[in-house]
């Protein structure tokens, strides 16, 4: 009786032992694949953060063009102006009106 008692015993700690080393794999195969997903998302949110920022920066080129855009233009009136201001004095000096 003693014997079929410790026999037992060592079947239940062989089932124990294998049913943990069971356990440790489940666990190290759903850390491995919670590490995969968590790495997905990061890679993801990353490549949506370069986007968003992506379309910001556009943004800023474009409203930055626009300004130069204008700048430009308001320098070529005043480049004009000074260029017209400036015949009518030649003109004006060569002709003796002023």
């Amino acid at each position: 009786m003693v014997r079929v008692l410790r026999e037992s015993e060592r079947r239940a700690e062989r089932l124990i032992e294998e049913a943990r080393k069971d356990a440790e794999k489940i666990l190290a195969e759903a850390k491995k694949k919670a590490d995969e997903i968590l790495k997905s998302y990061l890679e993801f949110d990353e490549k949506a953060l370069e986007e968003e920022e992506a379309r910001k920066l556009e943004a800023e080129v474009e409203e930055l063009r626009a300004y130069l855009e204008k700048k430009m233009e308001s320098f070529a009136e005043s480049v004009e102006r000074r260029r017209e201001e400036l015949i009518d004095r030649i003109v004006g000096e060569i002709l003796g009106l002023r």
